[in-house]
């Protein structure tokens, strides 16, 4: 379950998120909707550790969020896909999906790569494109 209580966001002395709360169980989906400039991304960012955020409350499952760094929130499974093409257009596609798969770990300073089959078995057709120009792709793509 991811729980959020009293959020709370500020950039500089704007106070842009002012006490939200949510709360999603494991197999709900939630969808976040908003005219431009009401804090839909801002609200992402905080969950993810992006930018600085107080709470009363913000955890995922039984991990308390608030002092996790934005890489452990990965490895619970958190992940933000932001607007735009957010790729290198002069790579494969096969190159941006490694890049966006390689971490470090945790315990060493040597990259890994993460494995590619979850991401095929949902989009198949990155597999068949995987040499293709990352510019080349559609914005859909």
């Amino acid at each position: 379950m991811l729980k959020v209580r009293a959020l709370n966001q500020y950039y500089g002395q704007s106070h842009v998120l002012r006490n939200v709360a949510l709360e999603v169980a494991e197999s709900e989906i939630h969808c976040l909707m908003g005219r431009n400039g009401v804090g839909k991304t801002t609200f992402v960012k905080a969950l993810l550790g992006l930018v600085p955020a107080q709470a009363e409350a913000l955890s995922l499952a039984t991990q308390d969020l608030r002092t996790e760094r934005v890489e452990s929130r990965v490895d619970l499974g958190m992940g933000y896909v932001p607007q735009g093409r957010m790729i290198f257009p002069d790579l494969s596609v096969g190159e941006n999906l490694e890049l966006a798969l390689t971490r470090r770990a945790l315990s060493s300073a040597t990259p890994t790569v993460l494995d590619l089959s979850l991401v095929h078995e949902f989009f198949p057709v990155l597999r068949e494109m995987r040499e293709r120009r990352g510019g080349d792709l559609s914005g859909g793509q």
